[in-house]
């Protein structure tokens, strides 16, 4: 898709032609390919610049996110003085043989990226499945959908707060390209889950969505918000199951043929920028460097070497049958350009990642004023991870809130900050009412805590679904009399108020709470506040007298939200009559 105004970045930024897609066609000769197995297969050779494929060429308005600016430059890892060149010996007449190394063993199944430029999702997927399975001998196969999506929809625009021509603060995943190798940096903030959660859409299935097909330069942020959390892009389960993500990762400092050999020996494959100058050849059976090519960025895995045939061992993403070779004189003329790779990709069973959970749309009710709420990222990529940073915006009655905020307690927590008025807060900042809501652990659709106002407390709430509508009302402390349905972090209960006691300037609710279990428990509890807040205790255990504190929302009747604390953590309670 061509982007009717393109997007700024250095030219270090690769992956940004249309060669990044699956070409169409074949050219008669036929070279072959190696597999997972180190078995060589007839393939027919890939021309990207021969098959009616347009091109876009580099420049510097070519996108505007490159994540490769934010890369972690940390050294190369040093090779093992272990690791030596093999000498092979045949009788009778010795012959010395040069050193090759491959890591087909390790390698995921080939995947086709279709006619999109996902090229570098595709690799860097396939960087961490390797070396995941490497690591704990499993075959993994992760969502690139969800990668592609989570690093555009994520983005914050570094001019956010100047430019104001912009209708839009991040890229889409409509829009190819505007990613590199440095997207393996990316992948140790945002986790992603399987492929079954998320599948991958070619552009003719993301062209389905309603209003996608219609997405250019000049959409709006809501029309963008709309194609990236719709439910036939990016399920809400995946959100609920995104977990895998390196820990550590390295930069190519030193792109020479020897130091990425070196790399590759040290058994690690390389997630690598190219400028597709090439052509095949038939007598080498290996792509190798064509300075009169179109040239095209992409991204693909370095997996092996052989110094024998004189190529690298090359991963793709067009849906080849397996590996394919690609001549040294291809990487040391010009057509290799920078490259990151994993070195470490955490614990076998990773926890999921709780910030991914916040990411989309909620109904929120903060005590009877209700609107919507939309989470586009949990971390800048331009900036440190876990600072404040602009999440997203509020919607109510027509108008939109800049939304800034943080995360706290392994991402189960948030603090943010809704603007007072509609114009644009510098990212970060602790600017309007703030609220301090908690995801709910046992049921993350969910998630509720308290805003402040005046120096009270207030109750706030936010649900995927929408939050039942109880009427509006005045408040006074005789609504808490009845049967109220709560649930606090998915663990669910009745809480019944039979009678408000007065006393010399307190009321006392007293009533009983029923648990999931059967179990009942005597609730006295003191409004506070102007009657709208209750504090009391449930113990559930000889080890656990929980606290609760409930606040009835003071605008509307029949809703409650509040916290609970269990082990010093903080988490969120709603309640319904």
């Amino acid at each position: 898709m061509k982007i009717s105004k393109p997007l700024k970045v250095s030219l270090t930024s690769l992956c940004l032609l249309a060669a990044c897609g699956s070409p169409q066609g074949s050219n008669p000769q036929k070279p072959t390919t190696v597999d997972s197995q180190g078995h060589e297969h007839d393939l027919m050779p890939i021309d990207a610049f021969k098959q009616g494929i347009e091109i876009q060429k580099l420049s510097e308005e070519a996108l505007r996110f490159n994540p490769g600016e934010i890369a972690i430059n940390k050294p190369v890892t040093s090779v093992s003085s272990s690791i030596s060149d093999t000498v092979h010996v045949f009788q009778p007449y010795p012959t010395l043989l040069k050193d090759s190394y491959s890591l087909a063993g390790y390698q995921t199944s080939i995947r086709n990226q279709g006619g999109r430029g996902s090229c570098w999702a595709f690799a860097g997927v396939a960087a961490y499945e390797a070396a995941y399975k490497r690591a704990y001998g499993v075959d993994l196969d992760l969502s690139e959908q969800y990668l592609f999506h989570i690093e555009k929809s994520g983005e914050l625009y570094g001019d956010y707060m100047t430019n104001f021509a912009v209708m839009h603060e991040n890229n889409s995943s409509m829009w190819g390209f505007q990613g590199n190798s440095g997207i393996v940096d990316i992948m140790i903030r945002a986790a992603i889950p399987e492929e079954r959660f998320a599948p991958y859409k070619d552009q003719w299935q993301l062209n389905a969505i309603l209003g996608a097909a219609a997405l250019d330069w000049n959409s709006s942020q809501e029309a963008l918000d709309a194609m990236e959390f719709s439910q036939e892009h990016i399920p809400t389960v995946a959100r609920h199951n995104a977990k895998f993500r390196p820990v550590a990762t390295a930069s190519v400092t030193d792109g020479s043929l020897d130091n990425l050999k070196n790399i590759i020996k040290s058994n690690h494959e390389i997630v690598a920028d190219v400028d597709l100058k090439w052509r095949f050849d038939a007598g080498k059976n290996a792509y190798v460097y064509d300075a009169s090519s179109g040239g095209g960025g992409h991204v693909f895995l370095l997996v092996g070497y052989d110094d024998n045939d004189q190529v690298m061992l090359v991963k793709n993403s067009w849906g080849e049958p397996g590996l394919i070779r690609v001549a040294y004189d291809f990487f040391t003329s010009g057509g290799y350009q920078y490259g990151h790779y994993i070195t470490n990709v955490g614990p076998k069973d990773p926890q999921v990642q709780n910030e991914a959970k916040w990411v989309g749309v909620w109904n929120m009710d903060h005590d009877g004023w209700r609107g919507q709420l939309v989470i586009r990222r949990f971390t800048n990529y331009r900036a440190a991870d876990k600072a404040a940073t602009k999440l997203g915006n509020y919607y109510r009655d027509g108008k939109r809130y800049d939304v800034n905020g943080f995360f706290e307690q392994n991402g189960q927590l948030v603090n943010f900050w809704i603007a007072d008025n509609s114009d644009r807060v510098n990212p970060g900042e602790a600017k309007g009412q703030k609220h301090t809501i908690s995801n709910f652990g046992w049921d993350p659709s969910n998630a509720a805590g308290e805003t402040y106002w005046n120096g009270t407390s207030f109750g706030s709430q936010l649900r995927r679904d929408a939050i039942p509508f109880q009427g509006n009302e005045s408040f006074n402390v005789y609504k808490w009399i009845g049967s109220w349905k709560m649930n606090h972090d998915g663990w669910r209960g009745t809480l019944t108020i039979n009678s408000v006691i007065p006393a010399p300037g307190l009321n006392f609710v007293v009533g009983t709470y029923t648990a999931q279990d059967g179990r009942v428990f005597n609730v006295t509890a003191p409004a506070l506040g102007d009657g709208h807040v209750i504090n009391f205790n449930i113990p559930f255990a000889a080890d656990n007298d929980q606290p609760f504190t409930l606040m009835h929302h003071t605008w509307e009747n029949g809703v409650v939200s509040g916290v609970t604390t269990w082990s010093g953590q903080r988490y969120g309670v709603q309640a319904y009559k």
